[in-house]
This record gives structure tokens, C-alpha cells and sequence, in this order.
């Protein structure tokens, strides 16, 4: 229950801070930090938002990859203005972003535990 009580004081610290700046921002950060509270925990997601955020993130990354892989397969062009992106930097993007969805995916698998 104090958890709780410590949660709703820091809404209303934060809530005050924000708006009547009756404490500046730093007091609050300093309060914070004191309370070993970070600032995500002031705002906490709900576990369907956390779940929707990995699937839509880990979707993104594997377009993304699928993308670069057909790029490489298919030798596309590439250009920005006058700069011409070589094939082998899309390989790279390739497996940044492949890494990247796979990290989503376990982070969804972890959540779900």
C-alpha cells in the first residue's frame, strides 16, 4: 500500500512540478533519483499497450529486413542525391534490423512470462 501512496504523491509532485511550478524540475529529478524511481515507472503501460508496441515494432523491422534482403537479391540501385549506397551497406541494415525484430520478438516472449 505505501508503494502505492509513494506512486500517487509522485503523480501529484509531478502534476504540481508541470503545471504551478511550485518545485523545479531538478528538486523533482533529485527526488527521484533519492527514490531510486525512474521515470518510466511514474507511467506505466499497460501490458495489451506493451504487447502491441513489440509486434508492431518487431512487423516493422522485419519489412525493413525483407526489404534489404530483396535489395540484395535483386542488386537495386540505391541513391540519395548524388550519393550512391552500395549493396554491401544494405546487407549490413539487413542484419541490423533482423537483430532488431528478433530482440522484439523475445522481449514479447519475456513480457509474457
Amino acid at each position: 500500500m505505501l508503494r502505492i501512496e509513494n506512486k500517487i504523491g509522485y503523480y501529484r509532485r509531478l502534476k504540481s512540478a508541470v503545471f504551478n511550478s511550485d518545485i523545479t524540475e531538478n528538486e523533482f529529478l533529485i527526488d527521484m533519483a533519492r527514490q531510486n524511481t525512474k521515470i518510466y515507472q511514474l507511467f506505466p503501460l499497460s501490458p495489451t499497450m506493451k504487447k502491441s508496441f513489440f509486434v508492431i515494432t518487431a512487423i516493422i523491422f522485419i519489412l525493413i529486413a525483407v526489404l534489404h534482403g530483396i535489395r540484395i537479391i535483386n542488386q537495386w540501385p540505391a541513391q540519395i542525391g548524388s550519393l550512391v549506397i552500395p549493396i554491401w551497406a544494405s546487407g549490413i541494415a539487413f542484419v541490423i534490423t533482423l537483430l532488431l525484430s528478433v530482440w522484439a520478438f523475445k522481449l514479447l516472449a519475456h513480457d509474457k512470462k
